[in-house]
């Protein structure tokens, strides 16, 4: 199976300890919740007899209706965060949200009409057609369950016309902390032979982790 889902390689995930007092100590994120097997949802047709279908995590419904987004449509035209990516088929929003509390960062990516070849995908890798919020979705909690940590999903939507996929969106929260490749790109050339050679072997490691999980990552690049 090959997965698009981020997986974040920071120190952390790699199972690699900072060195004191190395100038990349960093604060280790609480562990990432698996998906409940029974997330809060919601589904119902259009008019133009589409499916529209809202899941969320385990908690974070109530969340969202403070800020009035509970359905598809109040997910799908937000329009008030920074696009950070964007192509024709999809783009990716960031979302900065408070309920009158501490703010809280999250990114929605937004599919439009995906590609043909992202359709047959799915298809292959869940022997039926699928989302590619759905297909994300599935992809984090099998991480999850193979002791692999990734961002954390919190909700998404789908809208699903003749059993094809029209427009669907996929949240996940920002994991606090140091990515890899911010570490890397900003303090490499401090380090010395052994932390290079700590951060290139526990790198492997997870690699290695992924791959005993039969994942096949094509896209794994340093900022996945």
């Amino acid at each position: 199976n090959g997965f698009s889902t981020f997986t974040n390689p920071s120190l952390h995930a790699m199972g690699l300890k900072a060195a004191e007092p190395g100038p990349y100590k960093l604060k280790v994120p609480p562990t990432v919740p698996h998906l409940p097997k029974q997330p809060t949802s919601s589904g119902h047709r259009d008019q133009g007899s589409a499916m529209i279908r809202v899941e969320f995590a385990e908690g974070v419904s109530s969340y969202f209706q403070q800020l009035v987004l509970r359905c598809f449509d109040d997910f799908f035209t937000y329009s008030s965060g920074q696009i950070v990516n964007k192509n024709k088929k999809r783009n990716v929003t960031q979302m900065d949200l408070s309920n009158g509390n501490d703010v809280r960062r999250f990114f929605m990516k937004r599919f439009i009409n995906p590609h043909f070849k992202d359709t047959v995908f799915a298809w292959r890798s869940f022997g039926k057609l699928c989302s590619q919020a759905y297909l994300e979705w599935q992809n984090a909690e099998f991480l999850f369950q193979n002791g692999i940590r990734t961002y954390c999903p919190v909700c998404f939507g789908e809208k699903i016309f003749m059993g094809v996929e029209r427009a669907s969106f996929f949240v996940t929260e920002e994991i606090k902390g140091m990515c890899l490749h911010h570490l890397v790109s900003k303090n490499w050339h401090s380090f010395g032979k052994y932390e290079r050679e700590q951060i290139m072997t526990s790198l492997g490691n997870f690699v290695k982790r992924i791959h005993d999980a039969g994942i096949s990552m094509p896209d794994l690049y340093i900022w996945h």
